[in-house]
């Protein structure tokens, strides 16, 4: 998906694929290689990823971030509309549900593209509480969310159904 972009873009930028597409794995391996801007950048995917870009292109010595978002957006509808729950998922948790077993999700990222992704899939039916880290937070590996206890967890319920 990313190297049909780079297909696209890099004939419209005059450079080879290849070029565009080192760049990109240089400048995006610096930006997620650090920890607190990996955390802050899955708490707002659209604009890490604009940046990223943003940042390709100027290592590239392009000046024109308007098509650095152009890019990340594209990117990032593409991305949205290939995600799919693994064969055999609902089945799973429709079985445990009919088992009795309480169930909650807990998942890293920015609330838009999750609570997306939650209700796209219709998941929320299947869990008692569901934390998002863009809204409580922090997520995984972060150990404060794996230590909330079920009594606590009034300010992020959902009912199930």
């Amino acid at each position: 998906m990313l190297a049909e972009l780079f297909i696209e873009y890099a004939l419209r930028l005059g450079m080879s694929v290849e070029q565009l597409s080192t760049t990109h794995q240089q400048v995006s391996g610096w930006y997620w290689s650090d920890a607190e801007r990996n955390r802050l950048g899955r708490l707002d995917l659209r604009a890490a990823r604009r940046q990223v870009l943003k940042l390709v292109l100027a290592r590239l010595d392009i000046d024109r971030p308007a098509l650095g978002d152009e890019m990340a957006d594209a990117f990032t509808l593409r991305r949205e509309l290939l995600f799919k729950p693994f064969p055999g998922t609902i089945e799973t948790l429709k079985e445990l549900q009919r088992h009795g077993i309480r169930m909650g999700l807990l998942t890293n990222g920015n609330s838009e593209f999750q609570r997306s992704k939650i209700q796209r899939f219709d998941l929320a039916r299947y869990f008692e509480v569901i934390i998002v880290e863009g809204e409580f937070g922090v997520g995984k590996p972060d150990q404060r969310v794996f230590f909330l206890r079920w009594n606590n967890l009034a300010l992020y319920p959902h009912k199930p159904g």
